[in-house]
């Protein structure tokens, strides 16, 4: 799955379009290489994910790997997502209603 959202969203900014933007749009207002840089931070993030998972699932125990889906997935990626509060502070642009 992660794998799969890391291609849909690289598919997205080939075709010139950053989807997080369609899905975060209503949360933050970026300027177009903002939503650019964070679309392919996340896409990079996603094949991480998907790499990590499959060495914890190729060499540890099953309850091992469980555990790790369950509490190590989710720390990781709030750690990610918060290290990406100085991209979204200095690409902030004015709603729509202000500019």
């Amino acid at each position: 799955m992660n794998g799969l959202f890391g291609v849909v969203l690289l598919g997205g900014l080939a075709f010139g379009k950053p989807l997080l933007s369609i899905v975060l749009d209503s949360v933050f207002q970026l300027s177009e290489d903002g939503w650019k840089t964070l679309t392919f931070r996340w896409a990079l993030f996603f094949f991480f994910l998907a790499i990590v998972n499959e060495v914890v699932w190729r060499n540890f125990s099953t309850d091992f790997w469980v555990n790790f889906k369950v509490f190590g997935i989710m720390p990781i990626t709030m750690i990610f997502a918060l290290a990406q509060t100085p991209l979204i502070m200095r690409e902030q642009t004015p709603p729509a209603d202000q500019a």
